[in-house]
Formats: C-alpha cells, structure tokens, sequence
C-alpha cells in the first residue's frame, strides 16, 4: 500500500503527516493475519542549499483489530475507520524509527518499517510556495521492485 504526499514546509519547520488508514496482511503458510495500520510521519527539515536538505524523520506506527482518523475543519469534522474482519487473527504492534540524514533534493529515501512496510522522502525545491516537481512517487507506487533500489536513510 502506498501513500503519496505532497506537503509544503520551509527550513527550521516541522512538519506531522498523517496517510490514510490501511489494512497489512502477514501469512505464514498455515495462516493469514490482519492488522488496521495508522502511521505517522513528523519531518523536521533543518537545512536546505541548492543540492541537498538535512532532514530529522520519524515515522510511528499503530497496527491492531481497528484503526480511526478524525480530521477536523472549521465547518466539518470527518472521521475515517479501517478494520480488520471479525474472525481474522489480528496483528497487533506499535512501532518508531527516527533517522537524520542529508538527502540529495529531488531524490527519494525510504525508511524500512517492521513488517516489510517502506515509508519515502524526497525534499524537493519550493518554487513560488510549491514543490518544483523534482519529487516523482508514481514509480514507487507502480513497480514494487523499484523499492529495493531506493537508497535507505
């Protein structure tokens, strides 16, 4: 499952990401399990030059039975919920990984996440408040196998 982002922040700023609900599936040859995934990504960008970004990322993770989102504006609130089916064994787990790095801009980095899940960052160059389009995550959503050539952070 992915999730593309596109957020804007600028240097010396955090910036708390919150992707759509999930589900995971994890088999084991005799038997399946599910867990409903809501993750958090917290990027903090130190630094930027005209090559690269120093970057902080973390990513938390809550896997269970059920997972809720409730996202608030103003003039409505919505609320989301993803589940797992009643009868299937639940993966339940908690997760973290922080990592500091300094990223080429316009070039993504994935994180590796317990149970083979994958978060990318590309830091790309504001040009008039928006991104430059340097950051391409069509290819990582579309060719799984592309991931495994995506350097690490």
């Amino acid at each position: 499952m992915s999730t593309s982002f596109s957020e804007s922040t600028v240097a010396g700023n955090t910036k708390i990401i919150v992707p759509d609900l999930f589900v995971i599936r994890e088999c084991n040859g005799v038997q399946c399990a599910e867990g409903a995934v809501k993750t958090t990504v917290v990027v903090a960008v130190e630094h930027v030059d005209q090559h690269k970004a120093k970057v902080q990322v973390t990513v938390r993770g809550d896997i269970g039975a059920s997972q809720t989102l409730k996202s608030q504006t103003p003039v409505s609130t919505m609320e989301t919920t993803r589940s797992v089916d009643n009868g299937v064994p639940v993966i339940t787990d908690q997760f973290s990984q922080a990592r500091e790095a300094t990223i080429p801009l316009g070039q993504a980095r994935q994180i590796r996440l317990p149970h083979d899940l994958r978060a990318q960052i590309c830091i790309a160059r504001s040009v008039n408040g928006m991104p430059d389009g340097s950051c391409n995550f069509l290819p990582l959503q579309m060719n799984e196998g592309i991931e495994s050539s995506t350097p690490l952070l």
